[in-house]
């Protein structure tokens, strides 16, 4: 489980699903909860006419609303609040889990925008590539529940073992099925039982006598994972490296569950 979570929040219609993430990756003993806001001074632009805004009017209604928010968790003692003078929401989540050294960032999936303001939705692909820590993409509508089922896009290079790592050790905590998509491109036979016996050692490494399910992917890594991870998983790792290759970023908007990218 995370220690330490910053959590991307905006209005509680649109926070709900990120709150309720975090609420269900927080270590249930000492684990706390950062409830961000970025808190912002540009100008509101309606029909044309431009108004100033008073920051710190929008700085008293964004702590009203964090704070609304902590009240509703479960454990609030262990939640804070934090509205933050900032243009940019991604940076100020990142700066902030830098500073606090958190294990882990929760944001939202991509939102169109309201206002003329970027939601935390729309913060989630910067922060993916620029967090000093995981992060963990909530869908539209997730409200939580137990985690029963972890899947994990494993390659065989060093990012996919810390990625396997993490799950299996979460797998471990939850005492919860784990199962392992190994990525074979290659369609060839012996690369993927390479790729299934590194699999299941970086498991066991990581977590004793702990055995997943193992399942070798041909074809296009992103369409292959999401058709078997919709509607089974209940939380899917993948590693960051994958993003240059748009496999994480894809799996983020299809795999219709929660997604944490290491």
């Amino acid at each position: 489980m995370f220690r330490t979570i910053v959590v991307g929040y905006d209005t509680p219609e649109r926070s709900a699903d990120t709150s309720a993430l975090a609420k269900a990756l927080r270590d249930p003993d000492d684990g706390t909860l950062l409830l961000a806001s970025a808190v912002s001074s540009q100008p509101l632009a309606v029909g044309g006419i431009t108004f100033p805004e008073d920051l710190d009017v929008i700085r008293e209604t964004t702590e009203a609303l964090l704070a609304e928010a902590r009240d509703a968790l479960s454990g609030p003692d262990r939640v804070q609040i934090r509205a933050i003078p900032a243009e940019s929401p991604a940076r100020m989540l990142t700066e902030l889990a830098e500073a606090e050294h958190a294990d882990l960032v929760v944001v939202g999936a991509s939102r169109c925008r309201e206002r003329g303001r970027p939601l935390p939705g729309t913060t989630a692909e910067p922060v993916l590539h620029d967090a000093p820590c995981a992060v963990a993409v909530a869908p539209p509508g997730y409200t939580g529940g137990d985690i029963r089922r972890i899947g994990v896009a494993y390659d065989g290079s060093p990012d996919a073992d810390t990625a396997l790592s993490a799950a299996g050790s979460l797998a471990r905590d939850l005492n919860t099925a784990l199962t392992v998509y190994c990525l074979d491109e290659s369609a060839a036979p012996a690369v993927g039982e390479r790729l299934r016996r590194t699999s299941s050692g970086a498991v066991g490494t990581a977590t004793r006598r702990f055995r997943p399910e193992t399942q070798i992917l041909h074809g296009v890594p992103a369409d292959e994972i999401a058709g078997r991870a919709y509607g089974v998983l209940d939380l899917l790792f993948v590693h960051r490296a994958l993003l240059g290759s748009n496999v994480s970023g894809a799996l983020v908007r299809a795999a219709g569950c929660p997604v944490i990218v290491s």
